[in-house]
């Protein structure tokens, strides 16, 4: 079986989404579309506004023939993690030979670029040096690879995730079985209000989240497919608990351990500490030219889960396991072929009970994300249905 991977957040699913499901199904010719979606928690650092199990159920419903959990680990990490984890498991599975992804520029050469970028040796010390003035790790990067071919792809955030499922790939020495198929993003990411163009033009996500937490639903209707607008109203703003629970785990963190936090580095625990006692936002007091927002944000959530450095290492080398979140019921065959991949298959709590070593730890860490994740967000329990 042929299958095309997505890997994506859906947070939530909207029309821009179920463009690039069509175009990919259409374009690899592939007898399934298996997304890897991420949980309970996304790569910027904040919770999901919808339960994990929703949002695979609105892929399924709008395109996707079956969507896996990425373990949180990874959909809490940065680009590079974020894109590595999720390669991991999609090439754990028989038959995946494409990668669809959307982009600014999706006539780009993402492989001749990712090739450049993993030389390191070719622009580490200039990185080095912006890093010294005061720029992010990414800033640094592109700064120092102006005159390269890549340059073109490190401007803009699904470009660079692009980038990342490239170099992923060519780490697994895949590039020759699986075919990339970049697909335009249509649309401004950067726009914070909701598109008017039509099909020429889908809301992003980031506009769309900005329009619910003004209670603007009504507007929403237009941007969503059907089965989304349904449950949307019932998404949950967790912001601020979560700042709350985070704010406390740090207090409570011994300096010694907070170090180990996986994108922790240079002291950063030491800046942590003395911004967790003031009444100031942590994120707003860290926040600089060389430490995003998302960094910070993902550097709390990685402690308030106990996701360290070691726990990371081991993940991205380790077998670990796939989790169905939702299946089309028209391609219940699918479940024999993610039953057939190198991962075991979990899908009761038999299955979890047979996990061991680095896989269980794995798999603790997401249950563990899905108990703070009700608390912070009041969503309990949950439809526990796979097929749709």
């Amino acid at each position: 079986m042929k299958i095309c991977g997505v890997i994506c957040e859906y947070n939530p699913f909207h029309l821009g989404h179920e463009y690039q499901l069509r175009e990919a199904k259409k374009r690899s010719g592939a007898d399934a579309v298996v997304c890897v979606m991420s949980g309970c928690f996304t790569q910027r650092g904040e919770a999901a506004i919808l339960p994990p199990a929703l949002r695979a159920k609105h892929a399924v419903l709008c395109g996707a023939d079956a969507v896996i959990a990425l373990p949180v680990v990874f959909s809490a990490a940065s680009a590079e993690i974020f894109a590595r984890g999720a390669i991991r498991l999609l090439c754990s599975l028989p038959g995946f030979d494409c990668l669809s992804f959307g982009a600014e520029h999706a006539d780009g050469d993402f492989y001749a670029a990712a090739e450049i970028l993993n030389d390191e040796r070719a622009y580490i010390e200039k990185t080095k040096e912006f890093l010294s003035r005061g720029f992010s790790f990414a800033a640094a990067r592109a700064e120092s690879l102006k005159d390269s071919a890549a340059f073109p792809l490190l401007s803009s955030p699904n470009d660079i995730l692009g980038l990342e499922y490239a170099r992923a790939l060519l780490k697994e020495n895949r590039k020759k079985h699986v075919t990339l198929l970049p697909v335009r993003r249509l649309g401004d990411y950067k726009k914070q209000t909701l598109a008017t163009n039509g099909a020429a033009e889908y809301s992003s996500a980031s506009s769309i989240r900005l329009a619910m937490e003004k209670g603007d639903f009504a507007s929403l209707s237009s941007e969503l497919p059907a089965c989304v607008s349904a449950d949307i109203q019932s998404a949950g703003i967790a912001a601020e608990n979560l700042k709350t629970a985070e704010r406390i785990a740090v207090l409570k963190t011994r300096k010694n351990e907070l170090a180990l936090t996986a994108d922790i580095s240079e002291g950063l625990e030491n800046a942590l500490k003395r911004a967790a006692r003031q009444p100031e936002d942590i994120v707003t007091q860290l926040t600089s030219k060389r430490y995003t927002a998302s960094r910070i944000n993902r550097i709390l959530l990685q402690n308030l889960l106990d996701i360290r450095k070691d726990l990371l290492a081991d993940c991205l080398s380790a077998p670990l396991y796939v989790q169905p979140l939702a299946i089309r019921k028209e391609r219940i065959d699918l479940l024999s072929v993610l039953s057939e991949g190198e991962f075991p298959c979990v899908m009761r709590y038999a299955d979890e009970q047979k996990l061991t070593g680095t896989a269980r730890r794995c798999f603790q860490a997401d249950k563990l994300a899905e108990n703070i994740y009700s608390a912070v967000t009041g969503f309990y329990g949950g439809t526990k249905n796979v097929f749709y």
